[in-house]
C-alpha cells in the first residue's frame, strides 16, 4: 500500500471502521512508514483533546425549528419560528433533517468544524489555495513552501527592527524564543487579509516551523483540514491537523498568531505560553 492510499484511510482506521484486508494493509503500512505513523499519532492526539471538551446540548426546539425551516424553504416563505407544532416528517426524510441539524449545531458551538473556502470571496479563495500549497510542502521542503508565499505576496526579508518599523509593532519573537529554539529569518508579507510578519524558527533537532502574526483569525488558510477548538494554558486555541504536524492559531494580546509545523500538542502549549504575552 502506498502513502496516498493509506492516508485516505487513516481516519477510518483510527475510528475502527475498517475490517479485513483493508485494516491489515493500513496497519502494516503505518508500522513501516514513519510519516504515516506520525499522522496516525496526530489523529489520536486530536481525538483525546475532543474527548476532554464539553459537548453542547442542542436546544429543545431544534427539531421543530429545523422542520419549520425546511417547510419555509420548500414554500419560498421567509424562515421564522412556527406558530404551532409542525407536522412530523416521515422517517425516510430524517437523513436530510440530520444534515440541516448539523449546520445549526455548528452555529451553536459544535467542537469539530470545517472551514469552507468556497464561501470566501475572490482573493480569499486564492489565498486558501496558496496557503494549502504552503502547508503541503512545508514539512518536507520548507524552502519550496516559502517560495510560494514570498513570490505571491511580495515577501521581503527584513530584520526584527525593520519589521517593527514597517508594521508598527515588534514581532512576538523579538522578546526571545523558548530554550532550544533559534530564529532563522523574518519576512513581511502583503497578504489579502493584512500585512503580516512571518518568522522562520528552528529547533535544536533541525526541524523548522513558521510563526505568522496577523490582524484577525484566518480559518480560510486551512481549507477543510480537521480542526478542533481547545484551551492551551487558558488561551482559546484552534488546532489544525496538517501533513506531518500541527498548525495552531490563537489570539495574543492584540494580534492573531499562527504556528505551522508544531510537532505535537505539548509543543503547541509551550509556544502559546511563551508567545502570547509578547504579541502585544
Amino acid at each position: 500500500m502506498k502513502c496516498r492510499e493509506a492516508q485516505e484511510l487513516l481516519s477510518a482506521y483510527h475510528d475502527e471502521e475498517l475490517s479485513g484486508e483493508a485494516r491489515t494493509s493500513v496497519a502494516e503500512h503505518v508500522h513501516r512508514c514513519s510519516r504515516c505513523g506520525e499522522e496516525m499519532a496526530v489523529f489520536g492526539e486530536m481525538s483525546a483533546m475532543a474527548r476532554g471538551l464539553d459537548h453542547p446540548e442542542p436546544p429543545d426546539r431544534i427539531w421543530t425549528d429545523i422542520e419549520a425551516a425546511l417547510d419555509a424553504d420548500r414554500d419560498g416563505a421567509p424562515v421564522g419560528r412556527p406558530a404551532a407544532e409542525p407536522k412530523r416528517f416521515p422517517r425516510k426524510w430524517r437523513p436530510s433533517l440530520l444534515a440541516a441539524a448539523a449546520m445549526i449545531l455548528v452555529a451553536t458551538g459544535v467542537v469539530w468544524i470545517a472551514s469552507t473556502t468556497w464561501h470566501a470571496p475572490g482573493h480569499h479563495h486564492e489565498l486558501a489555495a496558496d496557503f494549502g500549497e504552503f502547508l503541503e510542502h512545508f514539512p518536507n521542503n520548507p524552502d519550496r513552501a516559502q517560495e510560494v508565499l514570498l513570490a505571491k505576496y511580495d515577501g521581503q526579508a527584513v530584520d526584527l527592527s525593520q519589521a517593527a518599523e514597517q508594521l508598527g509593532y515588534r514581532p512576538a519573537v523579538a522578546a526571545g524564543l523558548p530554550e532550544n529554539y533559534t530564529l532563522d529569518a523574518v519576512y513581511v508579507l502583503n497578504m489579502p487579509c493584512c500585512t503580516c510578519v512571518q518568522t522562520i524558527c528552528r529547533r535544536d533537532d533541525g526541524r523548522v516551523f513558521a510563526i505568522f502574526e496577523h490582524d484577525e483569525e484566518q480559518p480560510v488558510w486551512f481549507g477543510d483540514r480537521p480542526r478542533i477548538e481547545t484551551q492551551c494554558r487558558g488561551c482559546a486555541c484552534s488546532v489544525i491537523q496538517a501533513d506531518r504536524g500541527l498548525v495552531a492559531s490563537w489570539k495574543g494580546n492584540k494580534r492573531q498568531l499562527t504556528v505551522v509545523g508544531a510537532r505535537d500538542l505539548g509543543e503547541v502549549t509551550d509556544l502559546v505560553a511563551h508567545l502570547k504575552s509578547n504579541a502585544g
